[in-house]
């Protein structure tokens, strides 16, 4: 009869404890040391390569890190550039309007007569005609004829036409301009004229007075044919730069203008100047009016 035996799992359990005793003896033998150490040096090149991977993924995922951290800074550096670069511009354009303004105030207060402060705020569309609109007007006591000073006190032009809040000036290189002019250095007057982008004209010199390139030109404060004011005396005008032969008893010569005509910004109007007064041809004395109380009454 069959039977569960009690010795059968001592057996068992003794076979499993020697056997394990055996693999221990056997693990700590020579042959089996050696195959280990060569398998480990078989696979220390891979393992190398392996750990050499695993930081070079690592580095890898590093530098993208770094490069995406320097863009961010870049970017900021870029953006604290350009508003550094705005305020610099801003700063300039603050710096050319005080410079602009005091320039201004220092001609006004240089000049002997009363003036306004006035901004170019167009210039003629047309090639043919220099023209320049301002932001005062009749409004200022701005008149026709009034002539119109650069900030340093040069002379640009004159008034052609006033409106409230705005006037036109002709502009001393326009073809219709004309102004009597004196040579500082040797006195002699003729008329100035504009030629467009060209240097100014200095012509009807008498052919007896001597210009020569380098004098200075100013207003001579006489009168013009077909103006009613007059400029006031010794308003500069620019250099003489060229001088052409006596022609018909007369002398010509270019001027360049004290200022650049094309790229004016802000002017002054001279509003308080008062010219001396021609007298009248004949008597100088008019004669006295009638006295409407002697005249005889029609009866009624």
């Amino acid at each position: 009869m069959n039977g569960f035996s009690p010795r059968r799992p001592i057996v068992i359990y003794g076979f499993l404890i020697l056997l394990s005793l055996a693999l221990i003896v056997v693990g700590r033998s020579g042959p089996v040391t050696e195959m280990r150490n060569g398998i480990r040096f078989a696979l220390g090149p891979v393992q190398e390569v392996l750990a050499g991977g695993a930081d070079g993924v690592s580095s890898l995922l590093g530098a993208f890190t770094e490069i995406d951290q320097l863009r961010k800074e870049n970017r900021s550096l870029a953006d604290q550039v350009a508003r550094l670069e705005q305020q610099i511009a801003q700063l300039d354009v603050l710096r050319a309007e005080n410079d602009r303004l005091s320039s201004l105030l220092g001609t006004r207060k240089a000049l002997d007569y009363e003036s306004v402060a006035a901004n170019v705020v167009q210039r003629s569309p047309s090639a043919f005609e220099r023209l320049v609109s301002i932001d005062r007007g009749s409004e200022a006591g701005i008149e026709v004829n009034d002539a119109v000073l650069a900030p340093g006190g040069a002379l640009v032009g004159m008034i052609t036409e006033v409106f409230d809040g705005g006037a036109t000036v002709r502009l001393l290189s326009d073809t219709r301009s004309l102004v009597i002019g004196v040579d500082v250095a040797t006195n002699a007057t003729g008329e100035v004229t504009g030629d467009l982008s060209q240097p100014l004209k200095l012509e009807k010199v008498a052919a007896t007075d001597k210009i020569s390139v380098g004098d200075t030109v100013t207003t001579a404060g006489q009168l013009v044919d077909g103006v009613k004011s007059i400029l006031p005396r010794s308003l500069l005008i620019g250099t003489i730069v060229d001088v052409l032969d006596p022609e018909d008893f007369t002398r010509s010569g270019r001027i360049i203008p004290a200022v650049d005509l094309d790229r004016l910004e802000s002017v002054l109007v001279v509003t308080g100047y008062e010219g001396p007064r021609t007298r009248p041809a004949g008597d100088a004395t008019p004669p006295p009016e009638p006295d409407v109380t002697d005249a005889p009454t029609e009866p009624t």
